[in-house]
């Protein structure tokens, strides 16, 4: 007989960590699936079936019948957005329905097709602030097929830092009505979370090359960046960060050298790797890929309910199973009616489309051998071709100057609209965000980045300070002039 479990599932792009919930800590059964390179690629499925049969594999090898499995969502695959909704525009929807209402409208999103859970954040007189927390269905729907074939009865979504957070918590009690930050280290990433009253308010993935100084350089000033973006844009210099906690899910970066690296640099953010891995002596023989796992079947002993689940809609499988039916049955007929055609029909078919075929060659034939092999071009016409190649192999590409200003700008702000000016040597931007300060702020900091130093250079040829103009309520025009 196949043990039936309740799974926490955490998928990096080569392995997937497991670890059971629901039972004794002691007892709790763990480990990792290793996949071939390319299967999983940034969070998404590219090969299912291969990916389908590498879990199918392990789990009869462990001798594992899945029942409920918690997916724990990586940070690159969702997005965090601060929405205030008004009740009159709300009405009898969920906050959910009117986020997915305003998508192309009020709200802009990188996905065809967005998955959304919500948290309310705070009720006011006339509206209330609810937290969106937005991720690609596509992606978790890929991830839900994988799970129903593996025979899974439930399936429910978590992103990561929620646990990570009560994790954290269950010893720092003091701390829970404070302002938190969560730094997780990856193979060739970090993410920033920032956590509110025990609710996610930001969320920050960027990809690192380099080693650990590298990271610790990088981490370092994104932290204090982040932190003073959080006091002085977000909360009008009335809220701090009171706390930094790291996690480690490089396989070659350990929690002591996260400690020895950052603690004293980010002592005055109060920095600190969690305790409750730290500490725990399991924590030397569990993969770092089933960290998220281990830490939501931990936050599932004391909160059975703590989940950010979201709205996927599924077809139910009785559905599915009478399509499957119907095919069948469909394809049966018609493979009837297939056999039984007249075989006269078919031989004319071939015979008219082999006398097509044979016509169609013969026009071939003549048009061949009515062009000329060898055309003779004259001297103006070879002048105008040189001309031609001499001019195009100096031509001016705007695409690195675009492919800088994109690289700068953040995840909150959203282009509109642009427009490249060769002869004024101009690139004309339409922006969007939530709030104005963001748009500024970010006209400032490709000034500071491509403006002119001395002589312009390929990383300096931005001549002048950008002109911005406000459109529209949170809406940024910003011309910017070339060398």
């Amino acid at each position: 007989m196949r043990k039936s479990k309740d799974l926490a599932i955490y998928f990096s792009n080569q392995q997937a960590g497991i670890y059971e919930i629901g039972v004794p800590f002691d007892q709790s059964f763990f480990g990792f699936v290793q996949f071939d390179k390319g299967l999983i690629e940034n969070g998404y499925i590219k090969e299912p079936e291969l990916v389908l049969q590498t879990m199918n594999a392990f789990f009869i090898k462990e001798n594992i019948k899945p029942r409920k499995i918690i997916h724990i969502l990586h940070d690159q695959n969702y997005l965090i957005r601060d929405i205030k909704i008004k009740d009159e525009d709300l009405g009898k929807l969920s906050h959910e329905d009117y986020i997915q209402s305003q998508i192309g409208k009020t709200i802009y999103l990188p996905y065809e097709s967005s998955a959304i859970t919500s948290i309310i954040r705070e009720k006011q007189e006339d509206a209330t602030r609810i937290i969106g927390i937005v991720s690609d269905a596509e992606l978790l729907h890929a991830y839900h097929d994988i799970y129903d074939r593996l025979k899974a009865k439930e399936v429910h979504f978590e992103i990561a830092v929620l646990p990570q957070y009560k994790l954290y918590i269950k010893n720092h009690q003091e701390q829970q009505d404070e302002t938190l930050m969560f730094v997780s280290i990856y193979d060739g990433a970090y993410s920033i979370q920032i956590i509110e009253q025990g609710i996610p308010i930001f969320n920050l993935i960027e990809d690192i090359e380099g080693g650990h100084e590298e990271y610790v350089l990088a981490i370092e000033n994104y932290v204090e960046r982040i932190a003073n973006y959080y006091k002085y844009n977000m909360r009008k210099g009335k809220k701090n960060i009171h706390g930094v906690v790291l996690f480690s899910l490089d396989p070659d970066y350990d929690l002591e050298s996260v400690q020895k690296d950052f603690v004293k640099k980010l002592r005055s953010f109060k920095a600190k790797v969690c305790e409750e891995l730290l500490f725990n002596p399991l924590i030397n023989v569990l993969p770092k890929v089933a960290i998220p796992t281990m830490a939501y079947a931990k936050s599932y002993e004391e909160d059975i309910n703590y989940l950010s689940d979201f709205k996927l809609i599924r077809p139910k499988r009785s559905i599915t199973y009478g399509n499957y039916i119907n095919i069948i049955a469909f394809s049966l007929v018609a493979f009837m009616f297939l056999i039984y055609m007249p075989f006269y029909a078919i031989q004319e078919d071939i015979k008219f489309q082999q006398n097509r075929n044979n016509a169609l060659q013969t026009q071939l034939n003549t048009l061949r051998d009515e062009t000329p092999q060898n055309p003779n071009y004259s001297l103006l016409q070879q002048n105008y071709s040189n001309a031609y190649d001499l001019i195009s192999a100096h031509e001016f590409s705007q695409a690195p100057h675009l492919s800088d200003l994109i690289s700068l700008l953040p995840s909150d702000i959203a282009i509109i609209n642009y427009q490249l000016r060769a002869e004024q040597k101009e690139i004309k931007f339409i922006l969007t965000a939530l709030n104005e300060e963001v748009l500024i702020e970010y006209a400032l900091e490709i000034y500071e980045t491509y403006g002119i130093v001395g002589e312009a250079s390929e990383t300096r040829w931005m001549i002048q300070k950008p002109a911005t103009k406000f459109t529209q309520t949170n809406v940024l025009e910003v011309v910017i002039n070339y060398a």
